[in-house]
């Protein structure tokens, strides 16, 4: 979280890096996070951001392929105790393996997410 951290009702900018191994071990993976959000409330909060991810080939007969980038927009819906993220994302990827025309990607996501969630798994 950049700026004043200790007061988490406000608006907020934060950076998100991400390292990892990742297509049965054939590349690795970086990606970097901008995420924004507007006041945090106790029934909807806004966020958006924008990320960039690039795999780097580090077995023998693993493709090369561009960097991924693009744009995510949801809602926090709930509580931080408990709360449900519908988020979509549109992004430039190139088909490596030219299994599809276009280069434009949609990406839909549904986050369960909170501390009684959490306890709920038994952690």
């Amino acid at each position: 979280r950049l700026g004043d951290d200790t007061d988490t009702t406000r608006a907020a900018i934060a950076l998100v890096p991400g390292i990892g191994i990742v297509n049965l071990g054939y590349h690795a993976l970086g990606e970097l996070t901008m995420i924004a959000s507007g006041r945090q409330r106790e029934t909807v909060t806004l966020y958006g951001g924008l990320r960039v991810v690039h795999v780097l080939p580090i077995q023998r007969y693993a493709l090369s392929d561009s960097p991924t980038f693009g744009a995510f927009f949801g809602l926090r819906v709930g509580t931080t105790d408990f709360g449900i993220s519908p988020e979509i994302g549109v992004f430039h990827d190139r088909s490596a393996l030219e299994l599809r025309k276009s280069s434009i990607v949609f990406v839909p996501a549904f986050t369960l997410h909170g501390e009684r969630l959490l306890r709920m798994l038994g952690r």
